[in-house]
C-alpha cells in the first residue's frame, strides 16, 4: 500500500515586506530628445533632475548632447523641433560615454518621466547597443498617466505636457529642450502631489 507523503505548508511572512523600495529610492525626471520617432533613430540630447524623497527636493540635474551617428535617417521636422544644429552639437559626446555618465548620475534611481514609452524604448536600446547594463530601477513611472487618472474629469483631451503646464500655470519657455522639460515634468508632479496631500 502506498503511502502519500505530506508536504509541510509553507509559513506565509506576517508582514510583506517591499524588496523594491520605491519610496526610498531618488526619483530621477528624465527627458530625451531624438532624431525622430522611429527605432531607427537616435537620441541627441538627456536631460534629468534628480529629487529626494519623501520631500520631492531637487539634489541636482544633469544634461548633456549625443553626437550623432547616423544623421542620414535624421527627420527634418524632428530636427528643427530641438533646435539642432552643427555648431550647437559641436561639443556633443558619443552615445557611449554620455550613457556611462546617464548611468552613474542615475543609479539605484527611479526613473520617471512623461509619456514615458518612447523615451525608454529608446534608452533601452542604447544601453544594449554600447554594452552597458544600467544601474538605475527596474520600475518605471509616468507622470502623463498619473495627470490622466487625476484630471480626467477636467476640460483636457489630449493631456499633452503644454495642456497640463497651462492648465497649472507653470512657466515653460522652451519646448523640446531635454533639460527643460525633465523640470517641467517635475514642476507638474509636484502640482500633482501637492493636490493630494496637502
Amino acid at each position: 500500500m502506498e503511502h502519500k507523503v505530506k508536504k509541510p505548508k509553507e509559513k506565509m511572512p506576517l508582514r510583506y515586506v517591499s524588496d523594491t523600495r520605491i519610496k526610498e529610492r531618488p526619483l530621477a525626471f528624465v527627458d530625451l530628445e531624438f532624431s525622430g520617432l522611429s527605432a531607427i533613430n537616435e537620441i541627441l540630447q538627456i536631460g534629468v533632475v534628480l529629487v529626494n524623497q519623501p520631500k520631492f527636493e531637487i539634489i541636482g540635474e544633469w544634461q548633456t548632447r549625443v553626437k550623432p551617428r547616423h544623421m542620414e535617417n535624421g527627420d527634418r521636422k524632428a530636427l528643427e523641433l530641438i533646435g539642432y544644429s552643427a555648431r550647437k552639437w559641436k561639443d556633443a559626446i558619443p552615445l557611449k560615454e554620455a550613457l556611462m555618465r546617464f548611468d552613474a548620475f542615475v543609479s539605484g534611481a527611479v526613473l520617471i518621466g512623461y509619456n514615458v514609452v518612447g523615451d525608454f524604448f529608446q534608452l533601452k536600446k542604447s544601453f544594449h547597443q554600447v554594452g552597458i547594463e544600467p544601474s538605475y530601477h527596474w520600475q518605471v513611472l509616468d507622470v502623463q498617466s498619473m495627470i490622466f487618472s487625476d484630471l480626467y474629469r477636467s476640460h483636457m483631451d489630449g493631456f499633452r505636457m503644454r495642456e497640463v503646464v497651462r492648465y497649472f500655470h507653470l512657466k515653460n519657455q522652451q519646448w523640446h529642450d531635454a533639460l527643460v522639460d525633465a523640470r517641467a515634468t517635475y514642476e507638474i508632479f509636484k502640482k500633482l502631489m501637492d493636490r493630494k496631500y496637502e
